[in-house]
């Protein structure tokens, strides 16, 4: 499904042709990436999968991006599944997520057969596998099962049978409900930003025997709503330098805005440091409407799930904040002037807000054209 078409004075358009450099911004429903296109001229093919690659990293956050939000019809709940021994090799862990995606796609006496599924393979700092991921049900089949609350109980059940011989236990194990389009946006905005290089992705993390063949890192099942990438090329380096400084402009306020909260919240953390269980607001449930009651049982189960309490998980947060706003500071610097003049960048952004953006370069007079396939 294409997007609306913008309503700048006379919009140009331009036949998309792989085999030249050009300027290309390509936009999805959750974010774009931007760079010179055709560089590539012969691309490897795919061999073995040994950890998490750029490549395999790309893909992954291409996908999330393309889902459609609004069409994500059904009830969805985020997966953290964890194994306290490792498995030997790759491919007994390999072996353990395929009977999860099957067990989920098709029912199990505990929980009924899903919509969609999409997961991640990444590492612990222990050298030990854990698995992210989403899940949506029909609505009627989990109001059969019992409700939201019951099915993540459910869900944690189907996994531990599945991972028993590795000792996973339910208390290590958390699932959240989804309960709208911006807890799938949460979800979005935390894996598809995550690199290669990032800490559960890093090669250095991987368990031992491993090293070479981990068997795939991510993947898919089910019916998802996707839509088409649009393109649009930039026919002049004003063009493409401006939609850079208008990109870095936002990420830098939303780096600000997740400092300010940050800082709220380790405030809120340090007054209960004192007595009390409640915790922060930033680690409610995704998108909760509602927080929950303040009692014994409901402390012990936010232990039990590792959900983020207490002033630690606080301070944690603001550091990683504070990288963040650093980063979007020097985000298009590089100590090569040529590199620098042409660096592109993958952020994750609404598409409104960055259709915004290249009307905003349209209404400038800035050479702007949508690409359209000659296919």
């Amino acid at each position: 499904m294409r997007a609306e078409r913008f309503a700048p004075a006379q919009p140009s358009v331009s036949t998309l042709d792989a085999t030249k450099d050009r300027n290309l911004l390509t936009l999805y429903p959750n974010g774009c990436s931007l760079g010179k296109a055709g560089m590539n001229k012969a691309p490897s093919k795919r061999g073995s999968c040994s950890g998490w690659s750029p490549a395999v990293a790309r893909r992954n956050m291409r996908f999330l991006w393309s889902v459609e939000n609004d069409k994500l019809d059904g009830v969805g709940f985020s997966l953290t599944f964890t194994v306290q021994t490792c498995p030997e090799t790759a491919k007994d862990w390999s072996r353990l997520v395929d009977r999860l995606s099957v067990a989920l796609m098709r029912g199990t006496k505990v929980s009924p057969s899903a919509m969609r599924l999409h997961w991640v393979t990444e590492w612990q700092k222990r050298g030990v596998p854990h698995l992210h991921g989403a899940v949506y049900f029909a609505q009627e089949a989990v109001e059969a099962a019992g409700g939201p609350s019951a099915m993540e109980h459910r869900l944690v059940a189907v996994w531990t049978h599945l991972a028993a011989s590795y000792g996973s236990q339910k208390w290590s194990q958390t699932v959240k409900h989804i309960y709208d389009a911006l807890g799938w946006s949460q979800y979005v905005a935390k894996h598809a930003a995550r690199g290669a290089r990032h800490i559960q992705r890093s090669s250095h993390c991987l368990p031992s025997g491993w090293q070479g063949q981990t068997g795939r890192m991510w993947g898919k099942s089910g019916v998802w709503p996707v839509a088409e990438a649009l393109k649009f090329e930039f026919g002049n380096m004003a063009a493409y330098a401006a939609f850079r400084r208008l990109m870095r402009s936002y990420s830098k306020a939303q780096a600000r805005v997740e400092m300010n909260a940050a800082r709220s919240a380790l405030v809120q953390a340090q007054g209960q440091a004192g007595g009390g269980t409640a915790r922060p607001t930033h680690s409610l449930p995704l998108s909760s409407p509602n927080p929950p009651a303040d009692d014994a049982g409901a402390a012990r189960e936010r232990a039990q799930s590792g959900s983020a309490v207490g002033q630690p998980k606080a301070v944690s947060r603001v550091r990683s904040a504070a990288r963040g706003v650093s980063y979007t500071r020097r985000m298009l610097k590089c100590p090569d002037a040529k590199i620098s003049a042409f660096r592109g960048m993958s952020r994750w952004a609404p598409a409104a807000v960055i259709r915004g953006m290249v009307q905003n370069l349209w209404d400038r007079g800035l050479d702007v054209a949508e690409c359209i396939s000659d296919a």
